[in-house]
């Protein structure tokens, strides 16, 4: 047990460790976009390489590890089913959803409307 908890320390440790390195260039710094983005991809380096990856959001919506949280008409450009934008970013930690990525989906426009669902309790009503 106490070995366990010894290497799980270790593991904390070296993360907040370089975690801890991009803050400080926040903090000692004057702020500019480019610093802020390049903090984060210094935080996300240091998550990569303990197994923490970013969802892809680039194409089709998977309801496995996409949040839709907006829709627009799908068009031309945008086929239904397209992610369109992201909204927050989604991770996977050891291959293991974590948190999904939510996104802006396009959905598919109907010219004519369907006909109603007949359910099998209405069909023996009749």
């Amino acid at each position: 047990k106490a070995s366990q908890d010894l290497l799980r320390y270790r593991a904390f440790e070296s993360l907040f460790r370089e975690a801890l390195l991009a803050i400080d260039r926040l903090q000692s710094e004057a702020t500019t976009p480019e610093l802020v983005e390049s903090a984060v991809e210094e935080l996300l380096e240091v998550f990569a390489r303990r197994s923490l990856l970013p969802v892809d959001d680039s194409g089709e919506f998977d309801p496995r590890v996409h949040e839709a949280v907006e829709s627009i008409p799908e068009s031309g450009q945008t086929p239904a089913g397209s992610i369109v934008a992201v909204h927050r970013a989604g991770y996977t930690l050891d291959g293991r959803l974590l948190r999904p990525a939510q996104v802006t989906v396009a959905v598919a426009t109907s010219s004519t409307p369907q006909d109603p669902v007949v359910q099998e309790s209405d069909a023996d009503a009749t």
